[in-house]
């Protein structure tokens, strides 16, 4: 039989398995060995050999429900201590000192188990005017057998652990108990071992330099302290103000808060529009001719309703240059009526769309570099073809 022993540290359902090693002999016969087959005597003494296997042993899982310990009736001075403890002789250095001088507590605690002792947490120190103490040092020591010192039948066990008080003023006649408490797990709630006062006499004594630094701040803070009085009234108001409310619980305060994330999303869905147009000119190019021929289109109908054929057909070239120049390497002003043509596809540079093309770029060739211009009236009738050549070129952008 082996025994185990485990703390729990989390509440719930806890599951268990053991496992173990098992070594198991087998005695082998020797291969070629003598062995009498008439089951003589020589048989049990026919040489053997032994093997050693290891077989691994597993047990059935367990569950075990571990309950928080209980809130309510929580005893000052409760470090986590769970068992059946009891306070043993609580004991002091010497039981005359002067101010200043350190002395020693010595506080023993009786438990049933090892367990409840070795994972024990001395109570902290307090904080009294007359005593300046420091926390508990444990001897190092495994839980030590008591012998004769139990206080009762039922402990087998104990540990002990020491502070370090300094007497502060000689009006200290007696050590501060400390609260402590653990908490039954036979009676399922806390109970208190307090580690009582011990009577000590303290003489009045020179009090050293660092004495005299913890002394004086604690008795300039009662000197110092005065009762609290409101401020006197303001001499110029302050920032007017509509309503109590405050700024936290006005309507428009939660629409705020939006601001940010939207500027973020902006700033964002800029700089990812950005990227793409650096990576991408011909869309900005295609979006300038694309405003520059609907200019000039512009242009020809206000001419074409003025009868100015002269206008009508230099805003009609310069329509079709600005649709066709993103597909050619070139500005839009070197141009000319072929390079339009090329854009078109075949059926419409051999049929009519290709005639009021040439035509146009014709007449306006000859108006800027013929000595007798010709006539533009007759242009102003292919205003319904223009219209429809420019939609088909901006379908193109």
């Amino acid at each position: 039989i082996y025994e185990a022993v485990f703390t729990p540290i989390t509440t719930g359902k806890v599951s268990f398995m053991a496992q173990a090693f098992a070594i198991v002999n087998h005695a082998v016969p020797v291969p070629g060995a003598a062995i009498d087959r008439y089951g003589g005597p020589g048989a049990a003494l026919a040489p053997r050999s032994f093997s050693n296997q290891q077989l691994l042993l597993d047990s059935e899982p367990f569950e075990v429900e571990v309950q928080p310990l209980p809130s309510k009736g929580q005893l000052p001075g409760f470090t986590g201590a769970i068992g059946s403890l009891a306070l043993g002789p609580v004991s002091v250095s010497t039981n005359e000192a002067q101010v200043g001088e350190t002395l020693k507590l010595t506080v023993k605690v009786f438990g049933d188990t090892n367990t409840s002792l070795n994972r024990l947490v001395a109570p902290p120190p307090l904080r009294v005017p007359e005593w300046q103490m420091f926390p508990a040092v444990s001897d190092n020591l495994p839980p030590q057998p008591p012998g004769s010192m139990a206080p009762g039948p039922d402990k087998s066990s104990f540990v002990s652990f020491n502070y370090t008080l300094i007497p502060l003023s000689e009006k200290a006649t007696n050590t501060p108990a400390i609260p402590f408490s653990y908490f039954d797990m036979h009676r399922n709630a806390y109970a208190d071992i307090t580690i009582p006062s011990v009577p000590l006499i303290v003489h009045p004594g020179a009090s050293p330099a660092d004495l005299q630094a913890l002394l004086q701040p604690a008795s300039s803070d009662t000197n110092t302290e005065k009762e609290p009085v409101l401020s006197g009234l303001a001499t110029s108001p302050g920032l007017a103000s509509g309503s109590l409310v405050p700024i936290q619980r006005q309507f428009w305060f939660p629409l705020m808060q939006i601001l940010p994330a939207a500027g973020f999303v902006g700033l964002w869905t800029w700089e990812r529009r950005r990227r793409y147009l650096e990576q991408h000119p011909e869309v900005i190019l295609r979006r300038r001719a694309r405003r520059a021929m609907r200019r000039q289109w512009r242009l020809a109908r206000r001419a074409a309703a003025a009868r100015d054929s002269g206008r009508f057909a230099a805003a009609a070239v310069n329509a079709m240059r600005a649709a066709c120049a993103p597909h050619y390497p070139a500005e839009a002003g070197a141009l000319v009526g072929s390079d339009v043509l090329g854009v078109l596809a075949e059926r419409d540079r051999v049929g009519h769309v290709g005639d009021v093309i040439r035509r146009f770029f014709a007449t306006t060739d000859a108006c800027s570099f013929a000595t007798n211009p010709p006539e533009t009236s007759q242009l102003l009738g292919l205003r319904a073809d223009l219209e429809s050549l420019l939609e088909k070129l901006e379908e193109k952008l």
